[in-house]
């Protein structure tokens, strides 16, 4: 079988392009408060005139949005006065975006703000962090509509921390595969799809030779696809969420862009 090398630096470089895109415009603050049921101090989403009305709001209690380099979102959109959908990115499998993704509608950018793993808001989104006078979609979005945006954070992470004597330690430790971090939850396995980061490099180098980090370019695999070398799938086996393993690509092996090892972080496993 073919490396993996061309699969993944394929897919390192492609970026997001959806209905919640928009040209830059302001930004606005928010509002802070604390989250009665934790503690804990929460940005909550701006409720004055002109910003976002929020209609339910469940903050969450897994890692925060605000701490996070990369998001994994459910975003359901309608025009408020009509019901009109608006289509979204995420209605076959969650919105990856970067925490501060320009493209995004600043309404979608300020409304996540203070949210964490397991949060959702119900919010009514002005036009002026929409898509003001201009509207989007040959009408489908009309001048000055207002939207409703139903939002759930199902995955908040940034980069994890290692360096290359790490890396080196544990491509002599042998075995393939080493985990750098642990991760909890149910182990990926054959029949499940995980959404996972890559940084794919070059031990002897030192390099990172493609990274799925820059630009929050996560993609999904399933184990069993024929697309992924048999020892990638084994090197995989057993990740859980949250857990960063380090996979070795075997001597003889097909590679490109002298790519000899692949750090992985399992975002998140769907059946």
């Amino acid at each position: 079988m073919a490396g993996l090398g061309a699969l993944v630096l394929a897919l390192v470089l492609t970026g997001c392009n959806s209905a919640l895109e928009s040209e830059a415009q302001p930004q606005t603050g928010a509002a802070h408060s604390a989250d009665a049921a934790g503690g804990l101090n929460r940005s909550r989403a701006p409720r004055s005139a002109g910003s976002l009305t929020m209609l339910s709001e469940v903050v969450g209690r897994g890692a925060p949005v605000d701490e996070a380099t990369c998001l994994a979102l459910d975003v359901d959109l309608e025009v408020a006065d009509d019901h009109t959908p608006v289509p979204s990115p995420s209605a076959d499998g969650p919105l990856i975006v970067a925490r501060d993704d320009q493209r995004l509608i600043v309404g979608l950018r300020t409304g996540i703000e203070g949210m964490a793993v397991d949060g959702r808001r119900s919010m009514l989104i002005p036009p002026a962090l929409a898509y003001g006078n201009a509207g989007w979609g040959n009408g489908l979005v009309g001048p000055n509509d207002t939207l409703r945006a139903d939002i759930s954070v199902l995955w908040a992470g940034r980069r994890p921390s290692w360096t290359w004597p790490d890396l080196r330690r544990a491509a002599r430790a042998g075995g393939g595969a080493l985990d750098l971090v642990t991760g909890s939850g149910a182990p990926f396995i054959a029949g499940a799809t995980g959404m996972v980061m890559i940084d794919a490099v070059d031990l002897d180098a030192e390099s990172i030779e493609g990274s799925m980090w820059n630009g929050c370019n996560a993609r999904s695999l399933d184990l069993r696809s024929n697309d992924l070398a048999s020892w990638f799938v084994g090197g995989l086996e057993g990740l859980r969420p949250g857990g960063t393993r380090l996979v070795l690509q075997p001597e003889g092996a097909t590679g490109d862009h002298n790519v000899d090892a692949w750090v992985v972080t399992l975002a998140m496993t769907r059946d």
